[in-house]
Formats: structure tokens, C-alpha cells, sequence
């Protein structure tokens, strides 16, 4: 098994705009794509570990209610974006022998939380509301820091070509909350839950106490299946699709997945997830000064905006079937079938 060590980056640096640590950002941004984000260290990050504390909580509540209830908010006739509702297990190809996923979900909209748009919810979300609002404000926050520090290390200077300027905290986007429940399987049926693949959005934020998140490490045949273990105190982000084509890959989105840990069965696993997007009209497309990429590609048809990129990678999950296609756009590479 292999388990070498992620960067870990002290968000009160990045925050003050340390250059060491925006360095280090830079380099993990680069070469694996994740990076542990420590929270432990202001009092900033103190607050933030509150609410992720709070969240857990209402994450039992919404998996504890009966499977009837649940469906009620099927996340599949709610949303057409999938940014709200409910998930069943077994609804997502695996590309494992055929096999369909092993988890449930719960997903929160950012803007129905924060009352930009209505959303329909269970009534203990009302319960928790306020939680989920200081969540939302906070994640806004901290990837709106992690933004400016990358496009500080690029030297991405003109106005409204940044990160944080295809990410704004005051307007509509498609970001969400994903809860995860991964249900437990004997040893003898011990397949990957989820399969492998990258994340569409820009960044991720994973938080959880439990093992299981595996990252393909490496280019080629070098590449590795790498567990990451959780650290207190620390979410676990990455890099997306949206960042990637926002710095003409540049900045890595990496594969990963959770699995069982080595010669065990599939615990029972829980974890969320904080899903940042782009603005839903955003054109996903290079930002470098002087890059022509970008317009080739417009004039072909080719740029797709954030919510093109959404529907196209979700056509892609609920796949009756498995195949090249839908795996070159789950993984973002080609020839990577039955990962």
C-alpha cells in the first residue's frame, strides 16, 4: 500500500499571503492536484472546525430517515443540475464487472441555502439552516483565498480573467453540499463503491475522520493508487475540471475514488463535501494572457460554459453502461477503463 504525504498548507498563511506557502500551493496545485488544508492553526480556522462539526450532526439526521422519506426528494426528478435532493445507492456506474455504486447522498444547494434561489428539503434541513448558511460563507471564503493565491502564482493579473473572478461569493452558481454515507460489504464483495474519476467543478473540500479516499498518483505507467489518510483539524482539497480548464491544465485534476482499505471489507464510511463551482455562464477556457486556445475552440463550438460541463460529466455518471466515452469524460483521460 502505498502512502506517501501530502502537502499540508496552514490556511492562516495563505490567507495573510505568505509566499512560502502560496509556493507550496502552487507546487501541490501542480503536481498532485491535493493538497490538506490545516484549519487548526487561527482562530478563523477554529470556527470553521465548529461548523464542520455541526454539519456532521444534521449528516446522521438526513441518512437516518426511512428510505420512503428520502426518496421523496429523489435528486433525479428535483433537479435536472443535480444540485439538489437525494441519491439512492446503486444509481451510478462503478465500471467495476457492471456494477453500480456503493453510497447514498444528500445535496444542498449554495444558492438555496443562502436564499438566492427556493429549493425543496426535508424539514430538519430548516432545523439546521443557520449551520449550513455559516458552512456555505465560510467555504465561499476559504476557496475565494485559495483562488487568489494561484492566480497571484500565475500571474493571472487582468481584471476579470482570475480565479476568484469566474468564482464570485455574490453571484448565482452551481456550487453545492454533498453529504456521503458508503454502506459496508462483506470482504468476498468488497468492489470499489465509487468509481474512479475526477471532480467537475473547480474545487473540492473533503472532510472526514474515516479512510478510504484513494488518489492516482503519478503520469503513465508510474502512476499509483495512493490512500490518503484524513488529518484532524485538516479538510482534504482538490483540484477540478473547472480549474484545470481555466489554466489549460496547468493545475492538476486528479482521479480518485474510495475503496476499502487493504485485506478488509468495506466499512461503513461517512464523509462530506463542499463542490465549488464556476458561475453556470462562465466559458470554461484558458486564462493566460496571449493564449488563443480559447478562441479556436469558441470558434469551433468546443468551449463548453461551467453548466454545459455539469449536465455533460452527470450524463456520464448515470450511464446505463460503461465504455470509452464515458470514461474518458469521467477520468479526463483516455484509455482508462475499469479503473
Amino acid at each position: 500500500m502505498s502512502t506517501p504525504e501530502l502537502k499540508s498548507l496552514k490556511f492562516a498563511l495563505l490567507l495573510n499571503e505568505d509566499k512560502q506557502e502560496a509556493s507550496k500551493l502552487l507546487q501541490a496545485a501542480e503536481n498532485e492536484g491535493f493538497f490538506y488544508l490545516d484549519f487548526a492553526t487561527s482562530s478563523e480556522g477554529e470556527r470553521i472546525l465548529k461548523i464542520v462539526e455541526d454539519i456532521s450532526a444534521l449528516q446522521e439526521v438526513l441518512f437516518n430517515e426511512t428510505e420512503e422519506e428520502k426518496l421523496r426528494y429523489d435528486i433525479d426528478k428535483l433537479d435536472s443540475l443535480k444540485l439538489n435532493g437525494y441519491k439512492p445507492k446503486g444509481r451510478n456506474v462503478t465500471g467495476i464487472n457492471g456494477k453500480r455504486d456503493g453510497f447514498e447522498s444528500w445535496t444542498l444547494p449554495k444558492d438555496g441555502v443562502l436564499e438566492k434561489t427556493s429549493f425543496v428539503h426535508p424539514p430538519v434541513v430548516d432545523e439546521h439552516i443557520d449551520t449550513l448558511r455559516l458552512f456555505m460563507r465560510s467555504m465561499q471564503d476559504v476557496t475565494h483565498v485559495v483562488h487568489q493565491s494561484l492566480s497571484r502564482s500565475l500571474s493571472l493579473t487582468t481584471p476579470g480573467k482570475r480565479l476568484e473572478d469566474y468564482h464570485r461569493a455574490s453571484h448565482p452558481s452551481p456550487c453545492i453540499l454533498r453529504l456521503l454515507k458508503y454502506h459496508a460489504s462483506v470482504l468476498s464483495n468488497s468492489s470499489p463503491p465509487q468509481t474512479a474519476h475526477t471532480d467537475l467543478g473547480s474545487l473540492t473540500a473533503l472532510f472526514t475522520q474515516q479512510p478510504g479516499l484513494q488518489v492516482r498518483l503519478g503520469d503513465g505507467d508510474s502512476a499509483t493508487w495512493t490512500y490518503i489518510n484524513p488529518r484532524p483539524g485538516c479538510a482534504v482539497f482538490n483540484i477540478g475540471d473547472g480549474v484545470a480548464m481555466l489554466t489549460g491544465n496547468r493545475l492538476r485534476s486528479a482521479l480518485h475514488r474510495v475503496m476499502p482499505m487493504p485485506g478488509q471489507a468495506m466499512r461503513e464510511r461517512y464523509s462530506f463535501a463542499y463542490l465549488q463551482r464556476a458561475e453556470a455562464d462562465m466559458l470554461m477556457r484558458p486564462l493566460f494572457e496571449g493564449d488563443t486556445t480559447g478562441e479556436e475552440k469558441i470558434a469551433a463550438g468546443q468551449v463548453l460554459t461551467s453548466e454545459q460541463w455539469l449536465r455533460k460529466k452527470f450524463s456520464a455518471l448515470r450511464a446505463k453502461s460503461y465504455n470509452e466515452k464515458t470514461s474518458t469524460i469521467l477520468t479526463g483521460r483516455e484509455g482508462l477503463v475499469n479503473l
